[in-house]
């Protein structure tokens, strides 16, 4: 039995929220954390965005 199987049994379909980490932002609204730099999360924030 692979070590996670009682988990799910446990827990069944719940499902977990994931939030992409260049969707996180400091607590004062700027941006901060995401490994590829401020440049590439704002890019990433602004493709999303767009329509």
């Amino acid at each position: 039995m692979p070590p996670f199987e009682p988990i799910v049994t446990v827990y069944g379909p719940m499902v977990l929220p994931v939030v992409p980490c260049h969707r996180v932002v400091r607590s004062d609204g700027s941006l901060g954390g995401y490994a590829g730099g401020n440049h590439a999360e704002h890019a990433l924030l602004t493709l999303e965005a767009t329509p």
